[in-house]
């Protein structure tokens, strides 16, 4: 199993609010809808961080972190062409 950890922070002028919908209602089921993910994908999440007063302020606004059976399975996703021509 391979797992991949892409820490992502927002682009200029989008608030946390706005990258956590983003990321959480638009960009996560556009990437599942795609047939590759169910054939490919063993799991897929995305998370932000919370804050606290007691924590350090987070380095990142948000994670996702993405699971493939093998090498070869990531290949093949990130190489479909629906992959490819996702409109993010």
């Amino acid at each position: 199993m391979i797992r991949f950890a892409f820490m992502i922070n927002r682009i200029d002028g989008m608030t946390f609010e706005e990258f956590v919908t983003h990321h959480r209602d638009r960009h996560a089921p556009l990437f599942t809808s795609i047939p590759e993910a169910q054939q490919y994908v063993k799991k897929y999440t995305v998370s932000h961080p919370v804050t606290a007063e007691s924590y350090p302020s987070p380095a990142y606004d948000g994670l996702t972190e993405i699971w493939f059976e093998s090498r070869a399975d990531h290949d093949a996703f990130f190489a479909s062409k629906n992959y490819e021509e996702l409109n993010w």
